[in-house]
Order: C-alpha cells, then sequence, then structure tokens
C-alpha cells in the first residue's frame, strides 16, 4: 500500500522533497532484501468453490516490479543497482 500511496502523492503534485514523501521513500528502500528483491505481494484472490477458504497467490516479481516502478516515479531514484 504504500507503493501505492507514493504513486499518488507523486501524480498528484505533492513535494517529492517534503520529509514526509521522503520518509515513505526510504521506507520502500527499506525493503529490499540481499538479493535485491522487494516482498511479495498478492496477485489473485479467490475463493476455493463449495469452501469458504480465500487462497492467495504472491509474487515476488510483482512486489518487486511494483517497488521499482514508485522508486522511479518518486524520482530523484538511480536506475543503477546499488547491490
Amino acid at each position: 500500500m504504500t507503493c501505492l500511496k507514493v504513486i499518488a502523492l507523486a501524480r498528484s503534485g505533492y513535494p517529492r522533497n517534503s520529509s514526509k514523501f521522503r520518509k515513505l521513500v526510504e521506507w520502500i528502500k527499506s525493503q529490499q532484501g540481499e538479493d535485491g528483491s522487494f516482498p511479495a505481494v498478492i496477485t489473485d484472490d479467490y475463493p476455493e468453490s463449495d469452501s469458504e477458504w480465500f487462497y492467495w497467490e504472491l509474487s515476488k516479481a510483482a512486489g518487486t516490479g511494483l517497488a521499482i516502478l514508485t522508486l522511479l516515479e518518486a524520482g530523484g531514484e538511480s536506475t543503477t543497482p546499488e547491490r
């Protein structure tokens, strides 16, 4: 959700150099794993037929893609990996 918040703020014209905005961006960056990926996000949820259980599909690729797009949208981020 933080990624979506940063994207919405950036596109709305919110000052990207504000301390609140930068704090959100830094938090996203802090979630990056040693392998360069970001945590998995839910990409699909559906109820199992004849059941009350819900199953979720998690995707590390989707989480990493969302984080990268967010950092690019936030501006001021290098596109060269540091790790």
